[in-house]
């Protein structure tokens, strides 16, 4: 498992965990504003690396283009069951399909 692939796994992960918590608090619609401070609002700290700056700027892309597409299938819809088969599966996933499960999200949401 590469460090880019832990990143991004780890931003799905925080996203999952958040959102299933407003879901069970019956906030699951405040997921825009979710995905809006986990992937637009963050700063890097300081003194990371040039390829670590990338890394983690690309796993949030990644998660970001994820959680978007999951937003729109899944959690505005109510689809609980759907969405955690949907995790599941790509957290089976191996790296290259993982980043192409990722990386789709942006392709299903400007579609």
């Amino acid at each position: 498992m590469s460090q880019l692939e832990l990143e991004a796994q780890g931003e799905i992960d925080k996203y999952l965990a958040v959102i299933l918590q407003l879901w069970a608090t019956g906030r699951r619609t405040a997921s825009q504003e979710l995905r809006r401070r986990l992937f637009q609002g963050s700063v890097l700290r300081p003194g990371l690396s040039a390829p670590e700056r990338d890394r983690y700027r690309l796993a949030s892309a990644l998660a970001a283009a994820c959680a978007r597409a999951w937003e729109a299938r899944y959690v505005l819809q109510g689809r609980l069951d759907a969405l955690l088969r949907e995790a599941r599966r790509v957290y089976r996933l191996a790296g290259g399909e993982k980043f192409s499960a990722f990386a789709h999200g942006a392709v299903a949401w400007a579609a």
